[in-house]
């Protein structure tokens, strides 16, 4: 596989044209980092495929690398929330029984 081959970069080029043509995910495009992972997705299928890909194939490896992403996005910040959730919970379980509730007075 070569980074800079024509087939790659052509593939690269159909991702940037999706992309601009995002729509409804103008937000979630905006992510620099998510926008490279399109064009090496895209990239890498036409690479597994040899040829360059047609416009529905572009389409379906890009929302399929954008539904993967909001997945993991999604998943990542449930896990920080739970992680918050047992710091405030052993917070809880340790704060002084002298103390007054939380927003009470002394």
């Amino acid at each position: 596989m070569n980074a800079w081959s024509p087939l790659r970069l052509r593939a690269i080029s159909a991702a940037q044209l999706w992309i601009e043509g995002g729509g409804d995910l103008r937000d979630l495009l905006g992510d620099w980092r998510l926008e490279r992972l399109l064009e090496l997705a895209v990239a890498d299928a036409s690479d597994d495929r040899g040829r360059d890909l047609d416009a529905s194939e572009v389409a379906s490896v890009c929302e399929a690398t954008v539904a993967n992403a909001v997945a993991e996005r999604e998943e990542r910040a449930a896990k920080h929330a739970a992680h918050l959730q047992r710091i405030r919970a052993s917070a809880l379980l340790h704060r002084d029984d002298d103390s007054p509730p939380p927003g009470g007075t002394p």
